[in-house]
């Protein structure tokens, strides 16, 4: 059974409640980079630094919600490249509440150089690399900021 297939079952299930899990999120971001930095931002919600998205909207697709709230929360438009994989938190990163988190990962680039900026919930937009030292980073964005620079893909 293909991996995609596998977590759209798991986020299916999670949704009917049928693992017992009452509260649970599912996100879907893209991870945009250009000239070797990564985009992040600070919203209105949480004192650290993510990626643009948010969580599914009722019969939308992934893909259909990550462009959504790319659009919603810095003003571009965006092409997917390809997935990337999926992480699971276990608890808020903000507040420590114990809630099953999935955040489905895009590698997304913006469509004709459009300028991201500051859309709704949005506070700051940030273009970080490795040697990023500041506002606290997002579990995933870590986590993705780590492996690209491995990758060569970040600075």
């Amino acid at each position: 059974m293909a991996k995609k297939y596998k977590l759209q079952i798991l986020i299916t299930k999670m949704k009917n409640k049928q693992l017992g899990i009452t509260n649970a999120v599912v996100a879907s971001g893209p991870i945009i980079i250009k000239d070797k930095k990564m985009l992040v931002v600070l919203d209105d919600k949480d004192n650290f630094l993510k990626f643009p998205g948010g969580s599914i909207f009722r019969k939308k697709t992934l893909k259909e919600t990550c462009k959504i709230e790319t659009k919603q929360e810095i003003c571009v438009d965006i092409d997917i490249i390809r997935e990337l994989e999926p992480l699971m938190l276990w608890k808020k990163p903000h507040t420590g509440e114990r809630i099953p988190i999935v955040l489905i990962h895009w590698l997304a680039k913006i469509k004709n150089n459009q300028k991201p900026k500051k859309g709704r919930h949005t506070k700051e937009i940030f273009w970080i690399n490795s040697k990023y030292r500041g506002i606290e980073l997002a579990p995933n964005v870590r986590y993705f900021l780590r492996k690209m620079k491995g990758e060569g893909t970040v600075a």
